[in-house]
């Protein structure tokens, strides 16, 4: 059977919710330092970053969702499991991202840049991580891949560059684990 959210019905339509949600949030973030400085005369560089990042999130997901519809490898005792499971991962992931730009407020950019008055940020998700933002974007992206109820899904978000990143790394402990 294939996965929950590839049929029509609730667990499609809440995929489908969360995942358009997260794309409407992250253009408006995308967009809204350009309504802060509306009436400013600067000029903006190209942000291939953004673009690079878009993309990869992007493809990965749909190569996630590709694996899920072969579903040739998928989690044990599948149905609604994953896709509760998933879903709620995801929303902790996108929550824990607009938190941790919330927290930046105008310090948060698309790109990494260093501006007039800027401060380290030491509050928030801040407290605990470096880079919260990016940890919630990855958390997110394991979410949304862990409702499509495939291991070879999980993979696909993850990407070939992940792959490649577990094979020369350590899971916890330098040279032990």
């Amino acid at each position: 059977m294939r996965p929950l959210v590839l049929h029509p019905g609730v667990a499609s339509t809440l995929f489908a919710a969360a995942s358009g949600a997260w794309v409407v949030a992250e253009l408006a973030l995308r967009l809204r330092p350009r309504w802060r400085e509306r009436g400013q005369s600067r000029v903006r560089q190209p942000d291939p970053t953004f673009l690079a990042v878009f993309a990869g999130v992007g493809g990965g997901l749909t190569l996630a969702q590709a694996a899920a519809r072969a579903h040739v490898a998928p989690l044990p005792d599948g149905a609604w499991w994953p896709v509760i499971a998933g879903l709620v991962i995801a929303a902790i992931g996108i929550a824990l991202r607009l938190w941790s730009i919330l927290t930046l407020g105008r310090f948060f950019r698309c790109v990494i840049v260093i501006q007039p008055e800027h401060q380290v940020v030491d509050r928030g998700p801040y407290r605990v991580l470096r880079h919260p933002s990016y940890t919630g974007l990855l958390v997110g992206v394991l979410g949304l891949a862990l409702a499509l109820d495939d291991w070879v899904a999980l993979l696909a978000a993850m990407g070939e560059q992940y792959a490649d990143y577990m094979a020369r790394t350590w899971r916890l402990v330098p040279g032990l684990w």
